[in-house]
Order: structure tokens, then sequence, then C-alpha cells
């Protein structure tokens, strides 16, 4: 039955989000850049490549969310990660950070540990990069074999970033991943 009432869930949100079309601003690595939009795309939403530190803040404050994926750093993208994050923080908007190999080196960790002090809505990671703190030491990456939840594997894990916001195992859903937005609807703006 649960998987049912999940199923009909899943089903109710994708018809919001078609239906109100949010645009949608994606920071990610190059590589998965073009599966972003086409995803993003296919569900219905209206994807926005804004990455330049000069004007993703002020795009944060238009967008109905902000994706920030950390998968490849350079001293611009992450200028232009921190600047989105704040103006998505100033604007009330959603926020997911992915913290890809958070702490696979130590400019990974001082990034990460910058953006969680912005404290973003939800907190996006398989299950090697949500076993340890995002800025915690490791060298376990999303590659390696046999990693688990550290608690209950399948089961959602509080986010750190903020209480009642959770993070479920690859393959699941998030619960509330648009929660907060302004019109209680996934990210729409009027």
């Amino acid at each position: 039955m649960t998987g049912t009432l999940e199923l009909a869930r899943s089903g109710a949100l994708l018809a919001r989000l078609r239906s109100e079309a949010p645009l949608v601003q994606c920071i990610t690595n190059g590589v998965a850049m073009n599966v972003a939009a086409n995803v993003l795309l296919a569900a219905g939403a209206s994807p926005a490549m804004v990455a330049a530190p000069e004007e993703a803040g002020e795009f944060a404050g238009y967008a109905g969310a902000v994706t920030i994926n950390i998968g490849t750093l350079s001293s611009e993208s992450v200028a232009g990660m921190e600047a989105a994050a704040a103006g998505a923080v100033r604007a009330g908007t959603p926020w997911v950070l992915d913290p890809v190999a958070h702490q696979a080196t130590a400019y990974r960790r001082a990034t990460i540990a910058r953006l969680m002090a912005l404290k973003p809505t939800i907190i996006r990671g398989n299950a090697s990069e949500t076993s340890r703190s995002p800025g915690g030491r490791g060298r376990r990456g999303a590659w390696t074999p046999g990693t688990t939840w550290p608690q209950r594997p399948g089961r959602p894990q509080p986010s750190p970033a903020r209480p009642g916001r959770w993070l479920r195992s690859p393959g699941r859903l998030m619960s509330s991943p648009m929660a907060g937005s302004r019109s209680g609807s996934p990210g729409a703006r009027r």
C-alpha cells in the first residue's frame, strides 16, 4: 500500500510541476549539465544554467528554485555558487545542494562549509556522500561499492541543513523538496 501511495503522490507532484513550469537555476558540473537540463525540461520545468558570479545571485531571486552541484570546482564556479545560494536565501527561494565528493580535498571541504553556512533547503546526495556530514573528512566517493547509510539503509535520514528536511537513499523521492516556496507549489513564481 505504501508504494501505491508514494506513486500516487509522485504523479500528483509531477502534474503540479508541469502545470506551473517553474524556472530552475542550475549550477552543475559540465558532465551533468546537459542531462540536468533535459531532465528538468522533460519534467516540465524551465532550466537556466546561470552560473556567472556577476549574475547568479540576482538570477536566484527570479528563479523558483536553485540547484547547486559541486562536482567540478573552480574559483569562478565557487563564486557563482556562493552568489546564487546567498541570492536564494535573500529572496526566500528554495535551494538544493549536491555535495559531490565534498570530503575529498581541503578545497572541497572549505567550499562546502561556506555553502552549508547559507543553510540549503535540501541536501541531495548518494549514500557515500550523506554518510558523512558535509565538510567531514574521508576519501570514499560515489564510485565506492558497498557504501551504506549510517543508520537504517533505505530509510530517510534527517538533513543537517534544516530540521524536517529529509534525505532518502538513491532511487527514492525526497520528501518536501520544494517546501518553503512562496506559493506553496514546487518553486512556482507569480
